[in-house]
């Protein structure tokens, strides 16, 4: 009680464990006048002895289990006495445990106690006789056809190992003496007891005892292992197809050829014995599962070459000379026979062209060959023995969805090209939806010192005009002061659209919470007369800003040209005048075709004659109005020109996709991908599953949110990637 209570050593004893302690220590002064006898012959016993047995006693309860034993001696004149042996007694686990259970541990501890007692007697011919009031045990210990569970099966082999179980027998409660040790006993108690004499029935010259033969074990004892059903069911339906289906849940093709051999085997032998697998085994279930598989995929050519020794000639064997062997397979007779391959060889198996071992076999020489392509692992099959039907499109589609081979050699995922956003086909006032990226560096002499000096460009989405600022670094505070200075020369800007650049992500934070605090203060701020909307591209899909990036090539070559010019570094002033001339010329490249009639559309037609209001005034402009006296119409007369002629010249040129025409798959929520990685090798990239899906206004996917691998360094985060990043491993 006091484990129970979990009571430290040094902790006082509650009152009714304190009562119970007392009055169990007040029994000692009883307990002075109990004597056992050293002698185990008894006085009463006047001739000499001819029969000794030993009889052990188990019995178990909820509070405890134990174990005592006798010798009981016969003289020639009929005399008995029984001399107590041994007593054992165990206290039961604190973990709540089966009666039945505790009856089984009472009989060990009977086992080890008569094993013990009969090795160390000197008694010659001595008896064993081993006696429990558990029927359940009995059952247990006589049980020739049932399972049990580990812990019951242990210790029924321990019994049997120590003491044959003929020695077991059923006694009554009221006679078993294992029940006071097992229960418990006062000292006044114990005085009155036979724990000492034994029981009655070991005084008698004559007794009988119930065998456990007599007693059986249901069905429904918890002790009792279930039979697997499906083991039943291969037994009781029809083997071949039985087997074959349990194959179709199988990935490997050594798999299951293993398991169909034991199953094979096991049955073979009438289930006599244990099947143990060896290469004659395999081979021969390989042999029965192809036939199997021939049988019921190519009935009509089997059946054909039974009859004639011929298939049709319209069918897909024809050309191969097909035969059937001893075995019942059909091979392909081919023109080799005369030649020194090995049989397999010369006279390969014919695999039907779809099915399921097919492919495992397929996928199977496949991993052998490395992953390597279709003619290695094709050559591969045929040196093993084997002709699939139409092996090259079976071979392709292996390949085709093998997870290694996609992660070697796959090429990452594309959707046909989306239509262009209202942003390049609307016509508005230059630079009020512009695109932007940074680019450099460039080295300046500042003094003695050479500095790095960046660029940021902003492209027109729809003129394609470009504007340069240089920034001293790539900070967000750089940033927004070239973006001060763009807003102040070109005007208020509605729209930005960038990459996720660190600094272009701190300034687009940085200008909200401006926004806020100078909301509740005082709306004084530059930046806040001038708001502007920040949209970003994908992680890592630098495509998706092609605006851009194709005009910072452009800039680059312009500019790199220049610099040849320079034998030494120029300075602050000197780059920033370069960067604004560069930016003269980039605007004077023709956005539409070079006619000799008419003068090609660029950037600056538009630049040149930007207004100050953002939308143009209301009214119709034609050609007279360049003679007119108002000079304001007749700029927007040039300025209504241009736009007719960047409508038709220009806008019209971008209606062809020049790449990813085709309507591709769309990644699904649950495909596994790999995450390409320009920085690491491709073995190292990182898998990912597909947690939600971004798609565009047409439906398709161009970009998604994944949850990178646990096992990579990133392991459990969620980011979003552009579909171009991606390689898809498994379809969900």
């Amino acid at each position: 009680m006091a484990c129970k209570e979990k009571l430290g050593w040094d902790q006082e004893l509650p009152k009714t464990l304190e009562d119970n302690w007392k009055k169990w220590r007040g029994q000692f002064n009883s307990v002075s006048g109990i004597s056992i006898p050293r002698c185990l012959k008894s006085a009463s016993l006047s001739g000499s002895v001819i029969l000794s047995q030993i009889h052990t006693f188990a019995d178990a309860s909820s509070i405890g289990y134990g174990a005592c034993s006798y010798l009981r001696q016969k003289d020639r004149f009929g005399n008995v006495c029984c001399s107590f042996l041994m007593g054992k007694s165990r206290v039961a686990p604190l973990k709540v445990t089966t009666i039945p259970r505790l009856e089984l541990q009472a009989g060990v501890l009977a086992a080890k106690q008569h094993a013990y007692l009969q090795a160390e007697l000197d008694v010659l011919h001595c008896e064993g006789f081993l006696w429990t009031d558990s029927k359940i045990v009995l059952g247990y210990l006589a049980n020739e056809s049932k399972h049990f569970h580990v812990f019951v099966a242990n210790r029924v082999a321990q019994i049997r190992q120590l003491t044959p179980t003929t020695q077991w027998n059923w006694v009554e409660s009221q006679s078993n003496p294992a029940d006071f040790a097992s229960r418990g006993l006062e000292a006044s108690s114990f005085l009155r007891s036979f724990w000492l004499s034994g029981p009655e029935f070991l005084l008698q010259k004559d007794f009988s005892a119930k065998n456990p033969a007599e007693f059986l074990v249901h069905d429904d004892d918890p002790e009792v292992k279930l039979k697997n059903p499906a083991y039943l069911h291969v037994i009781n339906s029809d083997t071949q197809s039985a087997i074959l289906n349990t194959v179709e849940k199988f990935s490997r093709w050594t798999s299951a050829v293993r398991f169909a051999a034991l199953v094979y085997g096991t049955i073979k032998s009438r289930f006599k014995y244990h099947v143990h697998l060896n290469v004659e085994l395999l081979e021969r279930t390989k042999i029965w599962l192809i036939s199997s598989v021939q049988r019921a995929t190519m009935q009509k050519d089997y059946d054909k070459l039974t009859r004639d020794k011929m298939v049709e000639r319209s069918g897909s064997m024809w050309r191969l000379d097909p035969f059937i062997d001893e075995n019942g397979v059909i091979r392909v007779g081919g023109r080799m026979k005369f030649s020194s391959m090995l049989y397999g060889e010369k006279h390969p198996i014919v695999l039907p062209r779809e099915g399921h071992i097919t492919k495992l076999i397929t996928e199977h020489y496949h991993r052998k060959a490395a992953h390597q392509g279709r003619t290695t692992t094709m050559a591969a099959i045929r040196s093993a023995g084997y002709w699939v039907v139409s092996s090259r499109s079976v071979v392709s589609a292996v390949i085709h969805n093998c997870v290694a081979c996609r992660r070697l050699r796959r090429n990452t995922e594309v959707q046909k090209m989306a239509d262009l956003p209202s942003d390049r086909t609307d016509p508005s006032s230059p630079f009020m939806q512009v695109g932007l990226d940074c680019f450099g560096p460039f080295l300046v002499k500042e003094g003695r010192k050479s500095l790095k000096k960046y660029g940021v460009i902003f492209v027109c989405l729809q003129s394609r005009a470009v504007h340069v600022e240089l920034v001293d670094d790539m900070s967000t505070d750089a940033f927004i002061n070239s973006l001060r200075c763009f807003i102040a020369l070109r005007g208020n800007v509605s729209h930005i659209q960038c990459d996720r650049g660190s600094n272009f992500v701190g300034a687009a934070n940085e200008l909200a919470k401006a926004f806020k605090e100078m909301s509740q203060d005082h709306i004084k701020s530059f930046l806040l007369d001038r708001n502007c909307d920040f949209v970003f591209n994908s992680p890592s899909a630098s495509h998706m800003g092609g605006v851009w990036e194709r005009l910072i090539r452009v800039f680059r070559n312009v500019i790199n040209g220049i610099l040849l010019q320079s034998h030494d570094k120029l300075d602050s002033a000197s780059i920033r005048t370069l960067f604004y001339e560069t930016m003269s010329i980039v605007n004077s490249r023709p956005i539409s075709n070079i006619e000799d009639d008419v003068e090609p559309l660029t950037p600056n037609h538009l630049l040149m004659i930007k207004p100050e209001m953002v939308q143009p005034p209301p009214g119709v402009f034609t050609s007279a109005d360049m003679y007119a006296r108002k000079r304001w119409r007749r700029v927007q007369h040039l300025v209504d020109l241009f736009w007719s002629r960047w409508k038709s010249e220009y806008l019209q040129a971008l209606q062809n996709r020049s790449k990813w025409q085709g309507t591709k798959r769309n990644l699904r929520v649950g495909d596994i991908v790999l995450l390409k990685d320009e920085s690491v090798c491709r073995s190292d990239w990182s898998m990912a599953k597909i947690v939600e899906l971004l798609p565009g206004k047409d439906g398709l996917v161009r970009k998604a949110k994944v949850q990178v691998s646990k096992s990579s360094s990133q392991g459990g985060i969620i980011v979003e990637r552009p579909i171009h990043k991606m390689v898809l491993l498994l379809e969900n």
